[in-house]
């Protein structure tokens, strides 16, 4: 949605989902907003016209570009009905497939899928990395998107990225085209290892960054998957004005006075922001664990190297999970075991 809004004060923007969805989402929405850090950029009267189902792919035109912005764990569920919708469509065309989501090789991901059916359609995969915090806000009848946190935009330097990232460069999102798309995929997964970090801390990004022992599981967890990377052979592509190996040797060993001081240099965070684990826990959702210290796992795995650090994480947000009792906050030393 909030990439969709900013995109729609030029272009042709509709966002698809399930009429129930929908339906949901707007009953009650004055207006639809987005803003960012403490700035509000832009207001978009709520239009029911703009949101379509699958049922309106197949009697439509079929879009020229397709954004997918879903949880990964949403993909096969929610392809599903998109290829059905495909396949009745009688107009057949390329459409531009892009994928902005946690975690790397989410578009091969859809490719895989796409490719056991015969929908007749030509597609073109754009990898995209988006690099901040973007949570849904309600209040008072509005419904806002809010990122709570800077960063850049990155997508696939194909035809596809570059008319998108064209057609974003007249928004207030920054945005990157990259020959490279896995290594700032990596890049990225390294800060999202903070992701659960946050969950079980049960506190705010900014205060949770400015606890030593919450700030050295991170670190950890950081220094734990460059270890594998190199044994892999990836190599990274910073996703802050930091080289990866250099923020993750800062987190563990600078003091927070200083780390406050540096803070801004690295990333820029609302006092109120919290991770997307954060907001899955707190409503009872399952989070992206598997995409994120679970990659690091799969791959230490494959390497033969050892993850400690991101297995305990991962282990508590699988128990929060099947427990289903929302944010419970854990000590540091709680995460780790040691009380």
């Amino acid at each position: 949605m909030y990439v969709g809004l900013h995109l729609k004060a030029e272009n042709n923007v509709q966002f698809l989902g399930r009429s129930k969805s929908w339906k949901q989402l707007l009953e009650n929405a004055k207006s639809l907003t987005t803003s960012k850090l403490e700035q509000k950029e832009t207001t978009t009267a709520s239009n029911v016209s703009t949101f379509i189902s699958y049922e309106d792919v197949e009697r439509e035109a079929p879009p020229d570009m397709v954004i997918f912005t879903l949880k990964r764990l949403s993909i096969d569920s929610a392809l599903e009905p998109f290829v059905t919708a495909l396949k009745n469509s009688a107009k057949k065309r390329k459409i531009v497939v892009v994928t902005l989501m946690n975690g790397v090789g989410a578009a091969d991901q859809i490719k895989r899928i796409l490719d056991k059916h015969d929908t007749g359609f030509e597609f073109e995969y754009v990898e995209g990395m988006w690099s901040t915090n973007v949570v849904q806000q309600e209040a008072g009848g509005n419904i806002n998107w809010h990122q709570g946190s800077s960063g850049d935009c990155y997508f696939s330097n194909n035809d596809g990225g570059k008319y998108l990232c064209e057609c974003l460069s007249k928004t207030a999102i920054t945005v990157k085209l990259s020959d490279e798309m896995s290594n700032v995929q990596y890049g990225k997964l390294l800060l999202n290892l903070n992701n659960a970090v946050n969950a079980l801390s049960g506190i705010p990004l900014s205060q949770e960054l400015m606890n030593g022992g919450y700030r050295q599981i991170f670190a950890n967890c950081m220094l734990e998957a460059l270890q594998v990377y190199n044994k892999a052979g990836i190599k990274p592509v910073a996703a802050t004005a930091l080289p990866p190996w250099l923020l993750a040797n800062t987190l563990a060993i600078a003091p927070t006075m200083l780390l406050e001081l540096v803070r801004p240099l690295i990333v820029k965070v609302d006092e109120h922001a919290t991770s997307s684990s954060f907001e899955d826990l707190k409503n009872n959702r399952k989070t992206e664990i598997d995409y994120l210290q679970g990659e690091i796992i799969r791959l230490a795995k494959e390497h033969n190297v050892q993850a400690p650090t991101c297995q305990l994480v991962y282990d508590q947000i699988k128990k929060r999970e099947a427990e289903g009792f929302g944010i419970i906050p854990l000590t540091p030393e709680q995460i780790l075991n040691k009380q």
